[in-house]
């Protein structure tokens, strides 16, 4: 009987860890191209499961394809799981996955004891090629690991942080018309009858109100290692952006730039706006969202050419 061991610190948090090691499919992305290492079975992406079964082919020599069947015979989730060789190429396999969070990230250990058929021979083979592709394929996998976990958590994050700008136009739709127009009406009137004096309103203090969780969300965010509460606070933080550039630099001119573009989208947005204010109070208004323009105010610009 032989073991493998081997140790990895990983740059990431314990649920990509174990999101990534527990799908079946990638394994193949981990595994040398040569090996020609394919999942037969059809899991759909699932989660392993105590009592799971996974069909695989491999060609380790000579790119002869070997059928290899293991079965998930322990799982401890975001703590551990092991495979274990129903039927393959080696006598004897027990791969033990470990995954220990730390403040580095995720600290991945793997125990690997194994037999080779064929006696003799099988031990001749083991000092002759199976010892030494055993390390090329780990040595592999220790290579591209954390590139592959980076590229996964950046895409994640971008995701994060778009779907959160997106969702924000509703958000935004939502607390224009029912608290804007609703029990702030205070704040937000003088943005509708200019009663203020000076260069700030009382609207402007929405910009605090609505600041304020998107700030605790990035601060909690970076406490947790940059954890996706930073994202959703990014997010959050960038659609406020967007908003102040349109809304108070571009539609109301509170710095004299952008008044001559043609852009037939940002000529909508500020028609679209234009015809909420001509509603002075709080009932009877219309367009109440920021970047979603609807096609009629499209038309309505235009036309009154």
């Amino acid at each position: 009987m032989y073991r493998l061991y081997r140790e990895q610190q990983l740059n990431c948090n314990i649920e990509t860890a174990w999101e990534f090691f527990s799908s079946p499919h990638n394994l193949s992305e981990i595994t040398p191209e040569s090996m020609g290492f394919v999942v037969l079975s059809d899991v759909k992406d699932r989660p392993i499961f105590k009592g799971m079964e996974i069909d695989y082919t491999v060609s380790p020599l000579l790119g002869i394809p070997l059928s290899w069947k293991t079965i998930i015979s322990q799982v401890d989730d975001y703590k551990s799981f092991t495979d274990f060789q129903k039927k393959g190429p080696y006598k004897h396999w027990n791969h033990f996955h470990e995954f220990i969070p730390n403040e580095h990230g995720v600290l991945m250990k793997d125990t690997v004891d194994y037999e080779l058929p064929l006696g003799m021979l099988g031990k001749i083979a083991h000092q002759m090629f199976v010892k030494e592709k055993l390390k090329t394929i780990f040595d592999f996998r220790y290579r591209v690991l954390n590139d592959l976990l980076t590229i996964r958590i950046v895409k994640m994050n971008v995701l994060i942080v778009l779907c959160v700008f997106i969702s924000m136009e509703g958000a935004t739709w939502l607390i224009h018309r029912y608290i804007m127009h609703g029990f702030l009406w205070a704040l937000h009137r003088d943005h509708h009858d200019h009663s203020h004096d000076g260069k700030l309103e009382r609207n402007d203090w929405f910009f605090f109100i609505f600041a304020t969780p998107a700030i605790a969300l990035l601060y909690l965010g970076v406490q947790q290692d940059f954890s996706y509460w930073f994202f959703i606070g990014l997010g959050i933080s960038l659609y406020g952006m967007a908003y102040f550039f349109v809304h108070d630099i571009f539609i109301h001119q509170r710095a004299k730039i952008f008044t001559k573009t043609k852009n037939p989208y940002f000529l909508a947005i500020r028609r679209a706006h234009k015809q909420h204010h001509k509603h002075l109070g709080k009932e009877d208004g219309e367009c109440f969202g920021f970047l979603w323009v609807p096609f009629k105010y499209f038309n309505m610009y235009f036309n009154k050419k």
